[in-house]
């Protein structure tokens, strides 16, 4: 996650393929970290936006996990760490697992469960002000 490429993930997850193990990519692709984070949380937090469409294009239900924080979901990650583009991928490659019919961000998304925390408010908090405009467009 922290190259900001992709070919690491890719090489990672072939060598998943080629071990004879009990977990399949998918279930290998959902584990998490001690924070509760799964990769695609991760590749979020790093901006590392090949990563993220590769994660995404694998394996979708990655997009709706959330972590230990209550429902810090990738896209509420992504945005807590200023990367609008990434944010803006996650809601335009998978809109039904982002915004509902109004295009209105669905509540996983939209804020943490243990402190009511927006998904704006968790952008501002990370200082991310140049950043900040950018998100508002796309969240709002």
């Amino acid at each position: 996650m922290y190259s900001n490429e992709e070919q690491p993930l890719k090489d990672l997850l072939e060598i998943v393929k080629e071990q004879e193990s009990t977990l399949t990519e998918e279930e290998f692709l959902k584990t998490r970290n001690k924070f509760g984070n799964t990769v695609l949380h991760e590749a979020t937090i790093y901006g590392n936006y090949e990563a993220v469409r590769l994660l995404v294009e694998r394996c979708p239900g990655l997009l709706s996990i959330p972590n230990v924080y209550g429902t810090e979901t990738p896209l509420f990650t992504a945005a807590g760490f200023g990367e609008a583009e990434i944010v803006e991928f996650l809601i335009r490659s998978k809109p039904k697992q982002c915004v509902d019919d109004k295009n209105r961000l669905l509540s996983i998304h939209s804020k943490r469960s243990e402190d009511g925390l927006s998904i704006l408010s968790a952008a501002i908090r990370g200082q991310h002000f140049g950043n900040y405009f950018s998100l508002y467009r796309i969240l709002i």
